[in-house]
């Protein structure tokens, strides 16, 4: 997270509004990936589970 902002702060100019609307949609982002990530993981799991019974 602080990465990002830190990113964020060096591609925008030196505005805190600018630097947030570049930060959040990034994190936003972030956090679906991680969820997306998560449900495929527990289904190839099921899908193990059912291949190996």
């Amino acid at each position: 997270m602080v990465l990002t902002f830190i990113v964020a702060a060096i591609l925008t100019p030196p505005d805190v509004v600018s630097q947030t609307f570049m930060a959040v949609p990034t994190l936003f982002l972030y956090g679906i990936s991680i969820l997306l990530a998560r449900r495929i993981e527990q289904r190839r799991a099921q899908q193990r589970e059912q291949d190996g019974a």
